[in-house]
Formats: C-alpha cells, structure tokens, sequence
C-alpha cells in the first residue's frame, strides 16, 4: 500500500430517492435521466482521473503528484464545473424533477492499494 495525495470530487442529485418514489414518473423517465446523467459523467473518463459512478451520482479523484501543479488542480475543478453545470441542465429540463445536481470537493492523503 502506498499514500498517496488526491483531490476528490463527490456528486449527486438532490432528492433523487423521492423523485424515483413519485408515482407520475415512470420507469423511462428515470431511465432516461440516469443515462442522459451518465453520458455527461462520461466526460470525465477521458482525463487522467479515476471515476466511480455510485447510482446517482460520482466520485472522482485525482491522484497528485509530489509538488504541487496549480494547473492540474484548475483543470480538475473547471472539468467537474462543466459536469455539473450539465447534470443541472439536464435536471432541470424535467418536469416535476429533482432538486438539483451538487458536487463537493475535498484533498488528503489515501491508501492506494498496489499489485
């Protein structure tokens, strides 16, 4: 195992749970939500992170490397923006629909597990 410095990124829709339990949306509805959510999640597959779809929502981490590098910290935060602004988007074209998409973002140190 090794410790390793990243940066991560959690999303999620508000109220999702309630908004899958509403008896006037039916099943394409959520389906068409999650994929059109999905396909956007998908953006972020082609950067150097790691992205972990967790139902509604993501967690995205960047691993850093030993010295600091403001312009890999920039992109990370600008590329999780644009997601979100996205995701809201999409979230918002609905109708009735859920509360919205939020993000929160956090850096420490984790284990990495090497093989």
């Amino acid at each position: 195992m090794e410790r390793k410095h990243v940066l991560v990124a959690f999303g999620d829709i508000r109220g999702f749970t309630s908004f899958t339990r509403r008896a006037i949306n039916s099943p394409e509805d959520k389906r068409n939500l999650i994929k059109a959510v999905y396909a956007e999640f998908g953006r972020l597959d082609h950067h150097p992170y790691y992205v972990k779809y967790t139902g509604d929502g993501f967690m995205v981490i960047l691993e850093l490397g030993k010295g600091s590098d403001p312009d890999r910290f920039r992109n990370f935060l600008s590329d999780v923006y644009d997601v979100t602004i996205n995701v809201n988007g999409i979230v918002n074209s609905m109708y009735p629909r859920p509360d919205g998409f939020r993000v929160r973002v956090t850096s420490g140190i984790a284990f990495k597990i090497c093989e």
